[in-house]
């Protein structure tokens, strides 16, 4: 099993868990992290004795969104060099959206900005009721357009351009109703909704899941 530097891949039975490993940063996300996760996927991916992944963050925070510092370094980029960076999270997202494996996003503290991304190229997110999410590049002067195809397909082209466009926050029971995660709980459902829910997967066919 690769090693990484910025992330986890934890593998329990048939179970894939990727989780964003930088707590201190509220798992915000840099270069590395990008690669990262791209690389664990693939790996699950083609791994036939994983049957679904998990997506989710360590500590306080599913993600925060971009790494201010890197934030920082790119402002000096050229247009080359930030155009490769955008299309690396770009690929990044599509590299969960395509999986044949069912993937679950598992959500809470907050989902900020481009973390967006990650929830909602997943098949299925679920929410603890609490976390706090915002599309908000905007708010800095900038274009969502990496998450925008897959926030787009979550919640429908005119909710996706209120929440863009004022950037507001909002909690997990408003986040479903959006239909941006498929089911918000308290914390203490969460962990039984998840195995029911991994029962649930465990009863279809492999073959007609990777194929749906």
């Amino acid at each position: 099993m690769k090693e990484f530097s910025t992330i986890k891949l934890e593998i329990q039975e048939d179970l894939a868990y990727i989780s964003l490993n930088r707590p201190e940063v509220h798992n915000a996300f840099n270069e590395v992290m990008i690669y990262e996760i791209s690389e664990a996927f693939k790996y699950v991916n083609k791994n036939p004795e994983i049957s679904m992944v998990f997506l989710q963050g360590k500590g306080k925070s599913f993600c925060s969104g971009a790494d201010i510092n890197w934030m920082k370094d790119i402002v000096k980029y050229s247009y080359d060099q930030n155009y490769l960076e955008s299309y690396q999270l770009s690929k990044c997202f599509f590299t969960i959206y395509t999986c044949r494996k069912p993937t679950i996003a598992l959500v809470h503290g907050a989902a900020i900005g481009a973390a967006i991304g990650f929830l909602a190229a997943c098949d299925i997110a679920l929410c603890v009721d609490e976390t706090i999410f915002a599309v908000n590049d905007t708010k800095i002067g900038l274009v969502p357009a990496s998450i925008s195809p897959y926030f787009v397909k979550r919640v429908g082209e005119f909710t996706a351009r209120e929440l863009i466009l004022t950037g507001k926050r909002f909690k997990g029971q408003e986040a479903e109703n959006y239909r941006l995660v498929n089911k918000s709980l308290s914390r203490n459902l969460f962990e039984n909704y998840v195995a029911d829910l991994i029962s649930n997967l465990r009863t279809s066919g492999p073959n007609a899941v990777s194929s749906s």
